[in-house]
């Protein structure tokens, strides 16, 4: 028989508070879906399942735990009339319209939540970052607020902080989306989203990339072996060789990813499966880990550590956050030693793969798969963003 108990999860945030979930077990599976409550330990009863009398606002809190707890026990029980077989996710199939109420913030953050158990885990930390903005603009709000007018007046507010186009774009499409996800579990009517109707506005952002030259450059800096600025160089250009492989990917790669001399691997981010020649240059860079003749299943370059403890997708995403961060750092200096004036991050391996592929004539199509977009007109605009002396060089052709 199925049971559905309200719980703590074990995860603290930065106050130290744990998130009640509802915990649905049947048939030995077990479902645990967020609330949007918070609580510290203390005041959480583990027995009965409810916040204890010495938490301030506890008859609210519970209240609404009960209600959520009714709403899965009817679930459950609309399932065994049906007579059908059903597991303990079929159980939470209800659970958004249960969270969501009519209250905003407590589906945000709920949404929010779900990227926990994947390696999309930086999603929740900047879904969450987004609603605090827009709580600080309006402390309350209900969906039934979000109208066209409230878009117009947040929209402004944004910009009066000082926002760039992109970064109020950026805010506004999380909004977009929560209420697309709240149209499609019945909370709103697809007429009264105010989306239907709201124009981004579009500009094209220029993105840093290095030169030829100055990938020369990077390449003969004379560092110290062994140091964090020699393996950051390395890692740098080794995504580079392997046409602007994101940082994640590069931390995965073990030597099951060596094939037949190339590298073939599945993107993290959209899951297109690539395949890629070793070349002389990132040889030369997997032979100073002795990759080749490393133990199956090893990592291929010392960013991640076999025998660690990786084995949820949040302890993965974790672990290469970590090493994100320090490797940003090293990519600061190593841009000074260059005369790089730009900000030097992982990414822009990728930016000047992309550049220095089209300037020496590679072909759009081939660009865009191994870029892994979807379409060529998003490599075309990826293009365009990175490269603006592409139109310099037509006017030279018209003028001269």
């Amino acid at each position: 028989m199925a049971t559905i108990k309200t719980v703590l999860r074990p995860y603290k945030n930065n106050e130290g508070k744990q998130q009640i979930t509802i915990r649905v077990s049947h048939q030995g599976k077990t479902c645990y879906h967020p609330t949007g409550e918070y609580i510290l330990a203390k005041y959480f009863s583990t027995k009965e399942g409810i916040a204890k009398p010495t938490l301030s606002g506890w008859p609210q809190i519970n209240k609404r735990l009960d209600n959520l707890v009714i709403n899965y026990k009817q679930k459950l029980n609309e399932l065994l009339v049906s007579g059908q077989a059903f597991t303990a996710e079929d159980i939470t199939i209800a659970t958004d319209t249960a969270i969501a109420s009519d209250e905003f913030y407590q589906y945000a953050h709920a949404y929010a939540d779900k990227f926990k158990n994947n390696l999309r885990d930086t999603s929740t930390k900047r879904v969450k970052t987004i609603i605090r903005k827009l709580k600080a603009f309006k402390p309350i709000l209900h969906f039934s607020d979000i109208d066209s007018s409230f878009l117009v007046e947040y929209e402004a507010y944004l910009k009066g902080l000082g926002n760039s186009v992109n970064t109020v774009n950026a805010n506004m499409k999380i909004v977009r989306t929560l209420m697309r996800q709240a149209v499609k579990n019945g909370l709103v009517e697809h007429g009264k989203n105010p989306f239907n109707h709201y124009t981004f506005k579009t500009v094209t952002p220029q993105k840093e990339k290095l030169s030829e030259p100055q990938i020369g450059a990077l390449k003969d800096l004379d560092l110290k072996k062994g140091s964090w600025l020699w393996h950051t160089r390395n890692y740098f250009l080794a995504s580079y060789y392997m046409a602007g492989m994101r940082f994640a990917d590069v931390c995965m790669l073990t030597t099951k990813n060596i094939q037949d001399n190339r590298i073939r691997y599945v993107m993290s981010k959209t899951g297109r499966r690539v395949s890629l020649p070793i070349s002389d240059g990132l040889k030369a860079i997997l032979q100073e880990y002795d990759a080749f003749n490393k133990t199956p299943g090893d990592f291929l370059l010392p960013l991640l550590h076999r025998g660690r403890d990786y084995s949820t997708p949040a302890k993965l995403s974790g672990g290469i956050a970590s090493k994100n961060t320090i490797v940003n750092k090293n990519l600061k200096i190593l841009a000074d030693m260059i005369g790089f004036d730009g900000k030097l991050t992982f990414h822009i391996a990728r930016h000047s793969f992309a550049d220095i592929s089209r300037k020496k004539g590679v072909n759009v199509y081939d660009i865009s798969k191994l870029l892994g977009h979807s379409s060529i007109s998003i490599t075309e605009q990826y293009l365009r963003s990175i490269d603006p002396e592409t139109f310099d060089e037509a006017l030279a052709l018209v003028y001269d």
